[in-house]
């Protein structure tokens, strides 16, 4: 099984040779305690890095800077702020529009 970091690596490449393709990192890449390897690696159409929606009891993981809306089963969660600070933290701009 590949690591977080190998994986990371074929992303980058694929962004580099696949200029005009969205690239995403599913399965493990899924932990937001792993969002800066994943914004250096290029994945930055990630669907994780932002807002998702999934069932309550499907991710366990909490994080501050994170906003989190319940309905019913259905949670709501925008990652937004805790990847914006994260960009930031590493030096680069944010554009959010």
């Amino acid at each position: 099984m590949a690591n977080p970091l190998e994986v990371a690596k074929v992303g980058a490449v694929a962004r580099l040779v696949l200029r005009d393709v969205d690239i995403g990192f599913g399965g493990m890449m899924n932990d937001p305690r792993l969002l800066p390897l994943w914004i250096m690696a290029g994945g930055n159409r990630a669907i994780h890095l932002g807002a998702h929606v999934h069932r309550v009891w499907s991710t366990p993981i909490r994080h501050p800077n994170t906003i989190v809306e319940k309905q019913g089963d259905i949670e709501f969660v925008n990652m937004l702020p805790l990847t914006t600070r994260f960009v930031k933290e590493m030096g680069m701009e944010v554009d959010v529009e």
